[in-house]
């Protein structure tokens, strides 16, 4: 979920419990706001970025390993909240494109109603990047596909690489 491999032993380096688990919030949001969200690449490998929140009831590694699943993360999906470059309002993902310049800075909305105290219930929020540079990632808008002779990703080819990471805001 949060970058480690699942078969990994317990407790997973970058999880509640792990050896590069802080418990530091990383940010303080008011829901429904909008959102800054930096992301910096030291490969560019074209593809999108795409952004979600887990709510977790209770503050214990188990709790974390019972509740942070894929069906969580797609409670919050975030929303593009403004249609600068990379994307379009109310679209999922920030679509990279021909964009090689990182820091990549993009805008979203945080979903109404969605509350976390960071005592009794604590917010994760997801990064995935899934690249582009060995197909085109499945119904990617044509204005992003930086090589059509590619063909999309899973169709034509093998899946492409995927990356992930976590923080809890």
């Amino acid at each position: 979920m949060c970058g480690d491999p699942h078969t990994a032993p317990l407790p997973r380096p970058h999880e509640n419990g792990g050896k590069y688990y802080t418990g530091e919030i990383a940010g303080t949001w008011t829901e429904g706001s909008d959102i800054t969200l930096e992301v910096v690449l030291t490969a560019f490998h074209m593809g999108r970025f795409g952004f979600r929140i887990c709510k977790i009831e209770g503050n214990s590694p188990e709790a974390e390993r019972e509740q942070l699943t894929e069906e969580c993360f797609n409670k919050h999906i975030l929303l593009r909240a403004n249609g600068t470059e990379g994307s379009t309002p109310n679209d999922p993902y920030y679509h990279l494109g021909g964009m090689v310049n990182s820091p990549y800075k993009m805008t979203y909305r945080l979903p109404e109603g969605l509350t976390c105290d960071g005592v009794n219930t604590r917010c994760v929020l997801q990064w995935y990047y899934l690249t582009g540079n060995s197909c085109n990632p499945p119904n990617e808008p044509p204005e992003f596909i930086v090589n059509p002779l590619l063909g999309v990703c899973g169709v034509v080819s093998a899946y492409p690489e995927e990356f992930w990471n976590c923080a809890d805001v």
